[in-house]
């Protein structure tokens, strides 16, 4: 996340069969930094990437090989 974002970036892995394979699949998921001790019920906003792109694209991440 953005240096202004509080908050935990987590990463996980999941098994997919929907693209006709099975490989592992990236996923990363943003938490406010109260998410876990406010009881409050947040929205969920899904971003899917492009081809080109990775779980970390829309959170500002350099993935690429240097």
């Amino acid at each position: 996340p953005n240096a202004s974002c509080a908050g935990e970036l987590k990463h996980f892995q999941i098994q997919s069969k929907i693209a006709g394979d099975s490989a592992k699949r990236a996923l990363s998921v943003y938490l406010p930094e109260d998410y876990n001790t406010s009881g409050a019920p947040y929205p969920v906003l899904y971003l899917i990437h492009g081809y080109d792109g990775n779980d970390l694209t829309f959170f500002g991440v350099d993935t690429a090989v240097k």
